[in-house]
């Protein structure tokens, strides 16, 4: 199927669930189609239409923008795993007799070491996209040319984020730019990986990380890939493929899963690895995904969350600081699924009335709210929306609306006090967070010294190559040492790192 082909076909499909979710009145918690519905390698799709958005109080100004986005859709980061569905399927490839399945009998990795983790072209597509449609929604604060005080544009070190920032930057600023084709370059900053206290993190918190390396973060996880349920998802793969005296056990299915992700999001192949596995058998294979990210970066520790709080003081003070003065017109994040996420619990959106078990009733797994396809897809964003309101008020003259994956959502605990359902006035949103906003990370982290705040110079990319590769060097033999210690652990964190 050629490029253009592909393309029509896969905005074809992204306007029917559009379409459907917009007269449904749909959730961010509901079961989407496929291939809409594939866990946290879901490729992205806008979930409400902006026309149907439920507008600010009459006279509104829209004077900012802050935006925290995911990076788009990527190769895998555990290429090496497909070698080992490789070396399960290669003995039966001979066995096969299915003529859907013929396919299989010359079928090899279709990935490279080399490309691990790299953006692919649907990634950059989704964030180009992204972009026109909030200037089309947003044009206050999306539609005016670029110049580095009017828009801050930040991502992470990782090569994924930053491409994801130029290419949204590249579809809001298209066409109106100085050089030839009017393209307008853009300013992306970045804090180094070991002192992104906004982004990343998750990487500089010495207590998250031990509990990330605990039984603990994966235990539920764990407990539901050996349940029935998931056992017979693999029986019924097993029977797909019909093959006499062979039968795959609950990873080996996650294995087969995880290439019908991949094939999905990289490839733009639905009728493969994915034609094996049952649609019914989809939302069993995505709770053992959304367990291990409930645990790991969503509600099921407090740790998880409070330590995106340098991240919501960060766009607070965005918002309060363009209150006072304004001019900057949006500021853009760009970062990953462990950003993403626990910002999300901080602010209390799709929190289930239990935490999350693999002993969970089906009723309860089939209305759960924390759904990785859903929240934290491929190319997730958050979108703070901030207007001036005329009038004479009690309280603040500005409002912020919340968007999640472009859907409108009201902000949790603001009832009372919102505009038009969905715009909470920004004194009150200081109140309701005050207890996230004052979380200390370095007391949560477990770190001494400074305040994260003050080691990190935002408009400066710490690169400290040489003193890292001499400490390396110097620590060589301890390294080795540690290495059979930390393979236990690393397994435990495989899944993790594959979200990042």
């Amino acid at each position: 199927m050629s490029l253009s082909v592909t393309t029509a076909v896969s905005a074809l499909l992204l306007l029917l669930v559009v379409v459907m979710m917009a007269t449904a009145g749909a959730r961010a918690d509901d079961v989407l189609p496929f291939p809409y519905n594939l866990g946290t390698t879901s490729i992205y799709h806008p979930f409400q239409d902006s026309s149907s958005y439920t507008l600010p109080p009459a006279g509104s100004v829209l004077v900012h923008s802050a935006l925290l986005a995911r990076h788009g859709s990527r190769y895998p980061t555990n290429i090496a795993d497909f070698t080992d569905l490789d070396n399960v399927l290669y003995p039966i490839e001979g066995q096969i007799t299915n003529p859907a399945l013929q396919w299989l009998k010359s079928w090899e990795p279709p990935f490279t070491l080399t490309d691990e983790g790299l953006l692919v072209q649907r990634g950059m597509q989704e964030h180009y996209d992204l972009a026109q449609r909030l200037s089309f929604a947003f044009p206050d604060t999306f539609r005016a040319p670029y110049s580095p005080i009017t828009y801050t544009v930040q991502a992470t070190q990782v090569s994924r984020a930053a491409q994801s920032a130029a290419s949204f930057t590249y579809g809001l600023f298209e066409g109106n730019g100085q050089l030839e084709q009017k393209y307008s370059p853009v300013a992306i900053w970045s804090n180094s990986m070991n002192a992104d206290f906004t982004l990343r993190f998750f990487d500089a918190c010495p207590a998250y990380n031990t509990y990330l390396d605990s039984d603990a973060s994966s235990a539920e996880s764990n407990k539901y890939i050996s349940s029935a349920a998931m056992k017979a998802v693999a029986a019924r793969i097993s029977a797909t493929l019909n093959v006499t005296s062979f039968s795959l056990t609950p990873v080996q299915a996650l294995e087969i899963y995880s290439m019908c992700q991949y094939e999905v999001a990289v490839l733009n192949i639905t009728n493969q690895f994915c034609a094996l596995i049952d649609p019914s058998d989809v939302d069993t294979l995505n709770y053992v995904d959304d367990l291990l990210t409930y645990w790991q970066i969503g509600y099921g520790n407090t740790i998880n969350y409070n330590i995106a709080s340098p991240l919501l003081q960060d766009i607070i003070s965005t918002l309060v600081s363009t209150s006072r003065s304004p001019g900057l017109a949006a500021s853009l994040r760009f970062a990953h699924a462990e950003t993403v996420a626990p910002l999300i619990a901080l602010l209390g959106l799709y929190k289930d009335g239990t935490p999350l078990r693999a002993s969970a009733s089906p009723a309860a797994i089939a209305n759960r709210l924390w759904r990785g396809s859903s929240i934290i897809p491929f190319a997730a964003n958050l979108h703070f929306a901030m207007y001036f309101t005329p009038g004479e008020r009690a309280t603040s003259n500005y409002v912020v609306g919340l968007f999640h994956n472009e859907m409108q959502v009201a902000w949790p605990g603001c009832e009372a006090d919102a505009l038009n359902t969905f715009y909470c006035p920004l004194d009150v949103i200081q109140r309701i967070y005050a207890d996230q906003l004052s979380v200390s990370f370095d007391s949560t982290c477990g770190i001494g010294g400074s305040s994260p705040s003050s080691s990190t110079n935002k408009w400066a990319v710490d690169q400290p190559y040489g003193a890292v590769i001499v400490t390396l060097l110097f620590f060589a033999g301890v390294v080795v040492a540690l290495v059979a210690v930390r393979i236990r652990a690393n397994r435990r964190r495989s899944h993790y790192q594959s979200l990042n």
